[in-house]
């Protein structure tokens, strides 16, 4: 938890997959929401995480709670990532990520990015056949791109009249808070 937490969540807009803005608070204000930052397209701890939120999507509807995902890649890029993924979730595109900046998460060290203990989470992925996104990563390193690798992503529980319940900021890249625990928080939220 972060000392974000209990404050009002900013309301940013960003871009839908179509191209059109889009506020946070038009999603919060329909549901409570698990709001959840990916650092970049690349990044196989956030695909990971992200294919996790899509297999309980389910469990957070019967819930009552929508899950919105932000990205920091321009729309179309976004649209392409989250139609890859079958993501049956909002995802929006953060090109300038002020809403990164907004909700105060971390950037990285490049130091902290190669630490063993990335390289050893990497390898653990890899040992279960789920490291994709090796074009991605390569594109994100494109001086033409504006995605940084050093962003580090979080996931926050927003409440109807949007105020953050729980806050989980990023301190390494494969930091996530887990399914059960979001479901049980997002769910006491109903």
């Amino acid at each position: 938890m972060n000392a974000i937490a209990e404050h009002r969540a900013p309301d940013i807009s960003m871009f839908n997959v179509d191209g059109t803005r889009v506020t946070l608070q038009s999603y919060w204000s329909q549901r409570p929401i698990v709001l959840t930052f990916l650092r970049h397209f690349g990044c196989a701890f956030c695909r990971e995480f992200i294919i996790k939120l899509r297999t309980a999507y389910d469990d957070f509807v019967e819930r009552g709670v929508e899950v919105v995902a932000v990205a920091q890649g321009n729309w179309p890029q976004t649209a392409h990532f989250g139609n890859i993924l079958r993501l049956p979730f909002p995802i929006l595109a953060d090109p300038t990520r002020e809403s990164f900046q907004a909700f105060e998460l971390l950037e990285a060290s490049y130091a902290k990015l190669w630490h063993h203990s990335v390289v050893r989470e990497g390898f653990a992925l890899a040992g279960r056949g789920e490291l994709p996104g090796v074009g991605y990563t390569v594109q994100a390193i494109l001086p033409s791109n504006p995605m940084s690798l050093r962003q580090l992503g979080g996931t926050f529980v927003i409440d109807r009249q949007g105020y953050i319940q729980f806050a989980h900021v990023d301190n390494q890249v494969y930091d996530h808070p887990s399914i059960p625990d979001l479901l049980d928080i997002a769910g006491a939220l109903k």
